[in-house]
């Protein structure tokens, strides 16, 4: 879902995330990159949403990961 900003001919996006763990919902922005790997385009983390936070660390995919405010549970691929 794009969110129709543009920032040095990049586009941001807007993506729903639901916990699996306790079904809190919220989005997170990202912005396309420029750069590319092995999986397609890469996107640089803009904004999460309240009742979501980033850590340290990454997912399998190498995305921040994302843990729920309310339950703790960190976010999957």
């Amino acid at each position: 879902m794009s969110v129709g900003s543009m920032n040095e001919g990049r586009e941001d996006f807007a993506v729903p995330i639901t916990c699996r763990g306790c079904g809190q919902v919220g989005s997170i922005v990202w912005q396309e990159n420029a750069g590319l790997n092995e999986k397609g385009p890469m996107r640089t983390l803009v904004l999460i949403s309240s009742g979501f936070h980033k850590a340290d660390g990454a997912t399998n995919s190498g995305d921040p990961k994302i843990i729920c405010d309310h339950c703790g549970t960190a976010q999957t691929d």
